[in-house]
């Protein structure tokens, strides 16, 4: 949920504002790590040179995403369309190549 967020393009979202202001190529985030007792949650983002000089900035924008986030109850539209992305995947998945199912 988290990670769809912040790394959707749409206007007003994290990615979109760190774009516009010519600070990232590109956003990603997500699960990096994880164990039976925890999970490492990632957000990497490849800076621009500008972005480089503004790195305590865009901190300070991704962490105030993030409690935003938190503020806010979890929203219907963001299961909806992660449920269609999971679906058209599984739908138009290319087919796997049958030695790739073998086992030794």
């Amino acid at each position: 949920y988290i990670s769809h967020l912040l790394g959707h393009e749409s206007e007003g979202s994290l990615l979109s504002l760190l774009k516009a202001k010519g600070w990232v190529d590109s956003l990603c985030a997500g699960e990096s790590a994880s164990a039976s007792d925890f999970s490492l949650f990632e957000l990497q983002m490849a800076l621009t040179e500008e972005g480089d000089n503004k790195v305590g900035e865009i901190l300070r924008l991704a962490f105030a995403c993030l409690n935003m986030l938190r503020a806010s109850p979890p929203s219907e539209w963001v299961f909806e369309e992660s449920r269609s992305l999971a679906e058209m995947g599984f739908l138009y998945k290319e087919q796997d190549e049958p030695m790739d199912a073998a086992n030794s």
